[in-house]
């Protein structure tokens, strides 16, 4: 899997491009940028697959699942031109990432909320005890908390966009084709490559038992700006 991303991307790529209907292309000026998002999914399904080998309880899987398949559905959308469902699903992403890293270690709760037994957990709450959680506060690794608050950060913006909160959140679309007049999908991408530098960074982390070949390591590696590569693997 891991030795294969050339030719991934170019099946990526034309799956996302596959409708008739999609409003954007890959150019020359999106294609960095796109190579960029296509390296950190790839990354995503690379610890969804090292999780699913080495755990079958659905509490610990479920959520990372779900970010992967996230991220692939707003892809698609953004593509097609649907900038607010593409935001809103982001959103989603990030509250699948809080769930994944507390639900990991909370089977009873996980038991409870598909009971419906279970209140819902505000994502500051969780975004604190992401801070606190024992395999990240005995390192000393102060990227963390700084990939942590980022993503805070975006999720925050992201919830102007699902509450309408002021002008600028609102599309105010009269037709279909207005959908895609004020929709820069470059700055889309910057958006999703920030929010998935992050979740992949501590989710690497998070899950420290995981063993990756070196090559594998190559590839979640290559995600993370350079200036942050430091701490990455130990």
């Amino acid at each position: 899997m891991s030795q294969n991303l050339s030719q991934d991307y170019l099946k990526f790529s034309r799956e996302i491009l596959k409708s008739s209907k999609s409003a954007f292309e890959i150019d020359n000026a999106l294609t960095p940028k796109f190579k960029k998002h296509h390296r950190s999914v790839y990354a995503i399904a690379l610890l969804v697959t090292k999780l699913e080998k080495e755990s079958t309880e659905e509490h610990k899987l479920v959520y990372l699942a779900e970010i992967l398949s996230d991220i692939l559905t707003l892809t698609k959308l953004a593509f097609l031109g649907f900038e607010a469902p593409a935001l809103i699903l982001l959103r989603r992403t990030i509250e699948n990432f809080y769930n994944h890293i507390y639900y990991t270690h909370h089977p009873i709760e996980f038991e409870q909320l598909n009971l419906g037994k279970n209140e819902y957990t505000p994502i500051d709450k969780l975004k604190l005890y992401v801070d606190a959680h024992p395999n990240f506060v005995v390192s000393r690794d102060n990227h963390l908390k700084e990939f942590n608050q980022n993503l805070f950060n975006v999720y925050q913006r992201l919830c102007k966009v699902v509450h309408s909160k002021g002008i600028d959140s609102l599309n105010l679309s009269k037709c279909l084709h207005d959908l895609t007049q004020e929709f820069e999908i470059g700055d889309f991408l910057n958006q999703l490559i920030e929010v998935e530098v992050c979740l992949v960074y501590i989710t690497y982390k998070f899950h420290k038992s995981l063993q990756f070949t070196a090559t594998e390591k190559s590839v979640i590696t290559a995600v993370i700006p350079t200036n942050k590569r430091t701490q990455l693997h130990e």
